[in-house]
């Protein structure tokens, strides 16, 4: 079975200013940081970080990369694209600003079988990270603007798994680092 782990890395962060927030300290390391880590933890056959800026290409050491330089769904295509042409089983896809993701989650998405879509939820429904199988790749791919995978998430049949809403928090704004730093 071939399972690809995607980091989508390569949003604009304009809710955050000029800097780039993935870069941005959070509790001693760098935001991106810990969504490196988490997928490095999984056993998975193959990691790929969708990029913006190359200077957190440091982070993903052993990762494959994917200049995005678009929208949100192009940087879910572009992970889709080499996915499919890898013929894998399956995609995982979670975010480089959810520092508090670790591989334990990652892992129970895993955990459920490959053709299965799997998603985490919260309190809106599913999100990611979340697990898609192969038999979601073509629909992914005619996803256009700022939008994510919530269209394939959230339909009947999707598997939710419980997930504590504290891990699944996003840095979006500099107040937002601040305040979940402590």
């Amino acid at each position: 079975m071939i399972t690809v782990a995607a980091v989508l890395a390569a949003g604009k962060s304009t809710r955050f200013g000029s800097e780039d927030k993935l870069l941005a300290d959070f509790k001693g390391n760098s935001l991106a940081s810990y969504a490196a880590r988490a997928v490095s933890d999984l056993s998975v056959t193959r990691r790929i970080v969708a990029y913006r800026n190359p200077q957190i290409l440091q982070l993903f050491d052993g990762f494959d990369q994917i200049e995005v330089t678009g929208t949100q769904s192009d940087s879910l295509k572009a992970c889709v694209r080499y996915a499919k042409g890898l013929s894998a089983d399956r995609l995982l896809v979670t975010l480089a600003d959810t520092p508090r993701v670790d591989a334990s989650v990652l892992s129970a998405l895993l955990s459920h079988p490959p053709d299965q879509v799997v998603a985490s939820q919260a309190v809106k429904g599913a999100t990611v990270p979340a697990c898609l199988p192969a038999a979601c790749f073509d629909e992914l791919l005619t996803l256009e603007g700022d939008v994510g995978a919530r269209s394939v998430l959230n339909t009947p049949g999707t598997l939710l798994v419980s997930v504590d809403l504290e891990k699944l928090i996003d840095i979006d704004t500099k107040e937002m680092l601040a305040q979940h730093s402590s």
